[in-house]
């Protein structure tokens, strides 16, 4: 008997606004809500095409759970199931989102609700006070209606017996699933199969379809996760994405594939999964499901990005969706080895990854063959991370970023799946050495499912809004939460949609100005964000963000161009140097001035690593080196504090005659710090009281 009924009203719409959304059966709608209509004791998605009840008759409710525990039953026509979910991005419903997805995705395991609470780190209580208050049903039941929709959607699309849909939708006995079955739907799993018309796979799988809201650019979804495939991993390949699987399941590891394609007729993705992954089948949606952001509401997202159409180099793209992940830890460590390199660079390194410490697999399909390594694979290596992924071309910076990513994702700390927090989850993950805000903000995109987050180093996105300080990007993107990684998804694919005449107009308009030309890339380092520069040939500038004469070396525009040889050397020499270690080389510099400002450049390059020299000593040998019979200690100060180039040519070795470390462009901190790091024994170096300390010798 159904229950009592009411005409809920949905938090940012009334009920006329939701019955005539049912009437024009609005897409954009989908999932957002379901109405149950008393004369029939069904509930249906917003497009359905069954003839329209009467306003009278209708209920309306957020989720499928809360219609069936009103007592409604999903329609056969629409299928419920293949509703798209919602991206919550209100913090008051971050908790019971996290539980929604962690019960959606464990549905199929016999875990309690202390269980998710313990997990989420919160307690029965409260989880259950605000889960109910989001969703307006208690978990429990929540858990139920997953089973039986993933039940009733098996039992649809596949030819499975009904033992093994009972088992894969996480019914403990047939006789059980049986039971709730009828009594939830009013007919038995026998007489919903004999009505199915489900299509055959090939081979040992199954096929499932999973719904979105339209538009949805596939094209644009497929050509980025192409670029990043790690091979023997994953591939894109006649308009699919396909990947290998391995999850745990019972104390043991599970292997298979899925292979995903778009169904744009139906605004659905077509998902087939290997037989072997049936015990694990809800963690595989949902890996796709987030993989693909099918929970993404994308009018609501074109309405609040609307003014990019102002501020960037194209317009809005309708459709557009933020790439998440099927597997955190991957992706995460694809984000490390793509520091300061090409994405080509990044996905040749991840393969070598996979190779040497990943599992064979044999799925069947060509190119498929290995798995990622987990977490706690990685942990388990002998000896030092450098030791084994050092001869694979990743340097030791990035080896100890990844195994300490290994660390905090193994810990249960930062719970990447379901993570009721992912700002300061982000915030979080800058804790671990070799990881900045440009990579964290990454992970937060991807792996987090961060709908706001923002990459305000990005070279492109610096590129695409014309301005390069990060001060004044956060100011101009603030209108555009809490869906600005939307946002940074749109700018990098206008920037790699230059059309060929926009790029031969560019290129002109260089060689016009080339002995104008100057080009910036940036690097991150363990003492904060720093900027290159070059005449394309040469490094004229490098300096850490911020500090005094920087950009001194540009006079007029610069053009970002991370990849120019010369800055990829001087990567290489900021990574080695980073790590503690004389890097053994100089890139390719240029300092242009005076010739006393060139003499003291010269000299302050033959100052070991280790090692310091004072401003008195620099004087006399330019004194000498002059044939005259002194110099003066202020006027070497001044070249020295005007140094374009810092670290490379290192100044901060210069001290002061009594061993004080006096000033510092980039900070009298940093220059501690820096010595510290080279070994320098800074018992006979204190630090100056106060910034003026000495006036005039001060870089």
């Amino acid at each position: 008997m159904l229950g009592a009924f009411r005409r809920r009203t949905m938090p940012d719409l009334d009920n006329d606004s939701l019955y005539e959304a049912l009437l024009a059966r609005d897409a954009r709608f989908d999932g957002r809500f379901f109405v149950g209509v008393v004369t029939t004791g069904v509930y249906c998605r917003p497009v359905c095409r069954a003839r329209k009840p009467l306003a009278a008759n209708c209920s309306f409710y957020t989720t499928a759970a809360e219609a069936e525990q009103a007592g409604f039953r999903p329609c056969l026509l629409c299928r419920p199931e293949l509703a798209p979910g919602c991206a919550s991005v209100d913090p008051s419903a971050s908790l019971a989102r996290a539980a929604a997805r962690y019960i959606e995705r464990n549905c199929g395991a016999h875990g309690s609700i202390t269980d998710i609470a313990r997990h989420l780190a919160c307690s029965d209580r409260h989880l259950r006070r605000v889960f109910e208050h989001a969703y307006h049903v208690r978990p429990v039941e929540y858990r139920q209606t997953c089973r039986l929709l993933l039940a009733k959607s098996l039992l649809t699309d596949t030819g499975l017996t009904v033992t093994d849909v009972a088992h894969a939708a996480g019914f403990g006995s047939l006789r059980r699933f049986n039971e709730v079955f009828r009594h939830r739907y009013r007919l038995t799993p026998t007489a919903l199969r004999s009505q199915a018309r489900f299509s055959r796979t090939e081979g040992d799988a199954v096929q499932l379809r999973l719904g979105y809201r339209p538009p949805y650019r596939w094209d644009l979804m497929l050509e980025f996760l192409a670029h990043r495939a790690i091979p023997g991993v994953e591939k894109v390949e006649d308009d699919r994405y396909a990947r290998t699987v391995r999850l745990r399941f019972s104390g043991r590891d599970l292997t298979g594939w899925v292979v995903v394609s778009n169904d744009a007729g139906h605004n659905r993705l077509a998902v087939t999964v290997s037989a072997s992954l049936l015990p694990v089948l809800p963690v595989v949606l949902d890996g796709v499901k987030n993989l693909f952001d099918l929970h993404c509401e994308p009018d609501t997202v074109a309405r609040t990005l609307a003014s990019l159409d102002e501020s960037a180099l194209g317009p809005f793209i309708p459709g557009i969706r933020v790439p998440g992940c099927f597997d955190a830890f991957e992706t995460a460590v694809l984000a490390v080895l793509g520091q300061q390199v090409t994405v080509q660079a990044a996905r040749t390194l991840a393969g070598r990854f996979v190779q040497a410490l990943g599992s064979p697999v044999d799925t069947g399909i060509n190119g498929l063959t290995m798995t990622s390594p987990t977490a706690q694979e990685v942990l388990g290596l002998d000896g030092a991370i450098e030791q084994h992924l050092g001869p694979l071309g990743i340097i030791a910076a990035r080896a100890r970023a990844i195994h300490g990513l290994a660390e905090l994702m193994s810990s249960g700390v930062i719970d990447a799946v379901c993570c009721p927090d992912p700002e300061a989850a982000a915030v979080g993950f800058t804790e671990v050495p070799g990881i900045g805000a440009w990579t964290a903000g990454y992970i937060a995109m991807r792996c987090l499912g961060w709908p706001d987050a923002f990459l305000a180093t990005d070279l492109e996105v610096r590129k695409a809004l014309g301005t390069r300080s990060p001060r004044k990007i956060l100011t101009l993107v603030e209108r555009w939460r809490p869906w600005r990684a939307y946002a940074v998804m749109c700018l990098w694919n206008r920037v790699g949609a230059e059309s060929a005449p926009e790029r031969t107009a560019r290129s002109k308009k260089r060689n016009e100005k080339k002995e104008a030309m100057h080009y910036l890339s940036h690097y991150e380092s363990p003492l904060g964000a720093m900027t290159m520069a070059s005449d394309g040939e040469y490094l004229t500038g490098l300096w850490f963000d911020g500090q005094k004469y920087d950009r001194s070396t540009i006079d007029g525009d610069a053009v970002l161009k991370p990849y120019l040889p010369v800055f990829l050397r001087t990567t290489q020499w900021l990574d080695t140097y980073f790590e503690g270690a004389d890097p053994g080389f100089t890139p390719p510099i240029r300092v242009e001035g005076s010739d006393f400002r060139e003499m003291v450049t010269s000299i302050m390059l033959s100052i070991p690593f280790g090692t310091t020299s004072t401003y008195a000593q620099i004087a006399a040998e330019v004194a000498r080196r002059t044939g005259r019979e002194q110099m003066s200690a202020q006027a070497v100060g001044g070249a020295v504090g005007h140094n374009p180039i810092t670290l490379i040519v290192p100044c901060h070795r210069v001290v002061a005659t009594n061993g004080s470390l006096r000033g510092y462009a980039g900070g009298v901190d940093r220059k501690e710090r820096l010595l510290e790091m080279e070994g320098v024994n800074m018992a006979g170096l204190p630090t100056p009281p106060t910034a003026d300390d000495g006036g005039g010798t001060r870089e």
